[in-house]
């Protein structure tokens, strides 16, 4: 594990790790799971643990939480003033220096969210459809031959439309390799026309808060409501300079709840 010095150490986090950390405190004793895919849970505690904040156990320990897939982490002793970790954030985020970096800050997490938000759907459509779950994995590398990023309604048209069609195409006899390629294919064939299309013209109904710990706390950096769901995640995407006192104080909040 990374050494770090004790107690003060906190001030010597890098910004990306202390939002991981200040999510995963959020998921901790609440309902909410830290990312949307075990897959994702996962890549995203070794880079905890990597970077000497946490330890993923596989037995339970003292003071050792247990999370949704049954993963337990526990806090590195070096992070002993872990209750001020909010307030450091905040203290953090108003730094001049880190103020221009917060968009590059949060972007590639939130990218790493729409995809995973987009496995876990395609994932319970597939099972839905009686179609082996574990085929949702192609989602990612549909996503890296896209020339830009979906959004998660996007990806949600797409799932439907991709099944409904390969669910035509190749019955349930077939072997699950012939059916998972007709899936793959035909989820690359409707994100490549979703990319290029307009939007819907109608009014879109409302969305529902995110469902995990992290994505809520991107959503409340920087401001982005029902555009977590609906706006590709791009630069282009956050808008406005970000009303940094009323997230910081709604993140604080929720990871004390």
């Amino acid at each position: 594990m990374t050494d770090l010095h004790p107690c003060g150490a906190v001030g010597d986090i890098p910004p990306r790790t202390c939002l991981l950390l200040q999510a995963l405190l959020a998921s901790r004793d609440g309902p909410l799971p830290l990312a949307p895919t075990l897959a994702l849970t996962i890549a995203l505690l070794d880079e905890l643990e990597g970077d000497g904040v946490i330890a993923v156990d596989w037995r339970v320990r003292p003071q050792t939480r247990e999370g949704p897939w049954a993963l337990r982490w526990r806090l590195s002793p070096d992070v002993a003033a872990i209750d001020a970790l909010p307030d450091w954030l905040g203290a953090r985020l108003h730094s001049a220096p880190l103020m221009p970096m917060l968009p590059a800050l949060c972007l590639p997490l939130w990218q790493a969210l729409i995809v995973a938000e987009a496995t876990a759907f395609h994932a319970r459509r597939l099972r839905r459809c009686g179609w082996d779950p574990d085929a949702a994995a192609d989602v990612a590398d549909v996503a890296d031959r896209l020339p830009t990023p979906l959004a998660v309604m996007q990806w949600r048209r797409c799932s439907r439309a991709a099944l409904m069609q390969a669910s035509a195409i190749g019955p349930t006899r077939w072997p699950h390799e012939a059916r998972r390629e007709v899936a793959y294919q035909a989820l690359l064939r409707h994100a490549s026309v979703v990319i290029v299309s307009p939007p819907p013209r109608r009014r879109p109904a409302a969305t529902p808060p995110p469902t995990t710990a992290l994505a809520r706390l991107l959503v409340a950096l920087l401001g982005l409501e029902d555009r977590y769901f609906r706006a590709p995640p791009t630069p282009e995407a956050l808008g406005p300079p970000f009303h940094l006192d009323r997230a910081l104080r709604r993140c604080s909040t929720h990871s004390r709840t």
